[in-house]
């Protein structure tokens, strides 16, 4: 029976270790609120940069994460609503916010119907009719969605994942906008900015990566010793 030599039993350790780790993640996407859809442009930090942007991760199976980032609009500026499309097979869902932005999530309130085309966020937004939105308090700065601030929200369903936003508003009335987008938020005072174009994965390093960087350091000490 033969023995397996120090050297050949590290490197035999360090490809188990990385095919048991392999990713099994899913990627991030993004959408970009660069659109104006309504109103007059809002102030921001960085006219080359999109308005607002909104990411979609899935964390686990039946939950995903989505982050409403706020970080390029000018802080004198607060949204009074964003809203979402969302995949008509998945079924009712709950919302919880994030611990480490407490201060925001009292001001966010859900619409009172999913799924149905029905939320048009105000006769301000223009985006047509949408399956989910969220509301902010347009009283008091302690409950406002200001400029410079992200929102992180962890949604739960059945069958919900980082693709279930991948739908587009429908026409509404007149005074509701025609659809298209797949996300538009109204910023007080301004007026109402979409996403037009579907969501962008962002790719994540794999652990399998991560790895690589340590195996080749553990190879050049094996062949050093």
């Amino acid at each position: 029976m033969s023995i397996l030599s120090p050297k050949r039993g590290l490197w035999l350790a360090l490809a188990i270790a990385a095919l048991t780790a392999a990713p099994n993640a899913s990627a991030t996407y993004v959408f970009d609120l660069s659109t104006l859809v309504n109103g007059s442009a809002p102030g921001v930090n960085d006219s080359s940069s999109p308005y607002l942007t909104a990411t979609v991760k899935a964390v686990a199976p039946g939950e995903v994460q989505l982050t409403l980032d706020a970080s390029n609009l000018a802080t004198d500026q607060f949204i009074r609503s964003w809203l979402f499309n969302i995949d008509p097979t998945v079924t009712p869902f709950s919302v919880t916010f994030d611990a480490a932005n407490s201060t925001l999530p009292s001001s966010v309130l859900l619409g009172t119907t999913y799924m149905s085309d029905n939320l048009s966020g105000g006769s301000n937004v223009k985006g047509g009719l949408f399956d989910m939105q969220f509301a902010y308090n347009a009283q008091g700065n302690a409950t406002r969605f200001f400029g410079g601030n992200i929102v992180v929200l962890d949604i739960f369903s059945q069958f919900i994942d980082e693709t279930s936003f991948n739908f587009t508003s429908v026409q509404g009335a007149p005074n509701q906008g025609t659809g298209g987008y797949y996300s538009v938020a109204e910023i007080q005072g301004s007026g109402s900015v979409g996403a037009v174009d579907a969501l962008t994965p962002v790719s994540e390093p794999s652990t399998l990566a991560l790895l690589i960087p340590a195996l080749l350091g553990a190879g050049l000490f094996v062949r050093r010793r």
